[in-house]
């Protein structure tokens, strides 16, 4: 007598048999064909925790918000003043609230790369989220970020945390990614590879 595990075994090959050629398959969710079956070697696709990560991610939420936090953080670093520290200026309370702003939005940023890498894996497998180049320097302004916000003495500290706090105004380039076009237009002039020469020469002309 056959179990029933035989049974319902020879029913599903019997229907992919059956199926015809230009039928399509269907998956579920999350599809195992766009995402790495685990992340940081803990999180499984059918895990809970990174379930919400991937419907962040896919949904658009989680770009719209670090959008709109990158747009507000270009603000305040416009307001900011690089000769306004503690041994010029003293104590200051508009110095103070941008350094808040700061801090906040780096914070913003290191969850977001961590949402994405619960989500898709951070390096290994060729779907994570590393192997995405245009995760790259995402990931390399968010850490640099992170580091010049809060590491001690940043802005009065050594001359390597001064120059890394001043990375923080390449943040706007971190909306290249979240534009197809645009990054479309980089990267077909990171492959041209004009020659500075050249570059400059037309540039006169």
């Amino acid at each position: 007598m056959r179990s029933v595990e035989q049974v319902f075994g020879e029913a599903q090959a019997q229907n992919r048999g059956n199926a015809s050629p230009g039928a399509q398959v269907h998956w579920g969710w999350p599809d195992p064909r766009r995402l790495e079956p685990t992340s940081l070697f803990i999180f499984s696709l059918q895990n809970p925790i990174r379930k919400g990560a991937i419907v962040l991610c896919e949904h658009g939420r989680l770009d719209a918000g670090v959008l709109v936090a990158i747009l507000a953080s270009t603000g305040t670093m416009a307001l900011s003043d690089p000769f306004d520290t503690m041994e010029r200026q003293g104590v200051s309370e508009v110095r103070e609230a941008l350094a808040l702003c700061s801090l906040v939005f780096s914070s913003i940023f290191v969850a977001e790369v961590g949402i994405k890498v619960v989500a898709n894996g951070f390096i290994l497998g060729p779907k994570s989220y590393l192997k995405q180049g245009c995760n790259v320097p995402d990931f390399a302004l968010a850490c640099l970020g992170a580091l010049s916000d809060f590491a001690p003495g940043n802005t009065s500290g050594p001359s390597f945390l001064r120059t890394v706090h001043s990375l923080r105004a390449l943040r706007p380039l971190r909306t290249i990614a979240r534009f197809p076009d645009l990054r479309a237009m980089v990267e077909l002039i990171a492959k041209v590879q004009i020659p500075e020469s050249q570059l400059a020469t037309s540039l006169t002309l």
